[in-house]
């Protein structure tokens, strides 16, 4: 889950364990960065961004396997 800056539940979700890597502001798109006329919105759309990061599945594996050794 991502959670807004500024949300209600941003501190207070047991559930997930907010992280201050799950909060994300919204950007305003512009017409200087050429992203309302590439998408077809107006500029005054809202934008949000986030970078997940996926593991492969060796990455699991190795990491299972230094959990198991402890």
């Amino acid at each position: 889950a991502l959670y807004l800056r500024g949300d209600p539940f941003e501190r207070s979700d047991a559930v997930f364990g907010v992280k201050e890597s799950l909060i994300v502001d919204l950007k305003t798109v512009s017409d200087v960065d050429g992203l309302a006329e590439k998408y077809g919105v107006k500029p005054s759309t809202r934008l949000l961004t986030y970078d997940f990061v996926l593991v492969s599945e060796e990455e699991v594996r190795a990491l299972r396997e230094s959990k198991l050794k402890v």
